[in-house]
């Protein structure tokens, strides 16, 4: 049975789970990139925003599978374009804040800093969104393809 097919039924947590782990997947994506950014340029770049090395990496790994797991809930809507764009969207508000926490530490929050939240909620989550939905698509007509065969 396909990914998009199998999650019509899923309980609540089933999809959090996914959604946790597909976060992960991402989260360990950004964390890769931190490591070799502390491997190359030192502590400089996490000192220059008032953050650690090992801050970015909780965010990353927290954050990560926390804002999957919100995105798992819209996970029953998502097999439609609209839908996974919502989902998508709405999962970019705790990535987006993990973002910011990662690049700025915990300063004070300004004005400045929700105009970023809401920008990249809305640029970022969508934009993944959609990529998702666009791999799901692909997967289920390739498996269409391999059951015509």
């Amino acid at each position: 049975m396909n990914e998009s097919r199998r999650h019509e039924g899923s309980s609540l947590l089933e999809n959090m789970k996914w959604g946790a782990i597909q976060g992960l997947g991402i989260g360990l994506v950004f964390t890769a990139w931190v490591t070799f950014l502390r491997i190359v340029r030192g502590t400089k770049p996490f000192e220059v925003n008032h953050t650690t090395f090992a801050a970015v990496l909780a965010l990353y790994l927290v954050g990560g599978p926390f804002a999957g797991a919100i995105v798992g809930l819209f996970r029953p809507i998502s097999k439609r374009l609209p839908g996974a764009i919502l989902a998508g969207a709405v999962g970019g508000i705790p990535a987006g804040i993990a973002v910011r926490l990662a690049l700025f530490g915990f300063s004070p929050i300004s004005e400045d800093d929700l105009w970023f939240l809401a920008a990249f909620s809305l640029w970022a989550g969508p934009l993944a969104g959609y990529v998702f939905w666009r791999n799901s698509r692909r997967e289920d007509r390739h498996l269409r393809s391999q059951r015509r065969q």
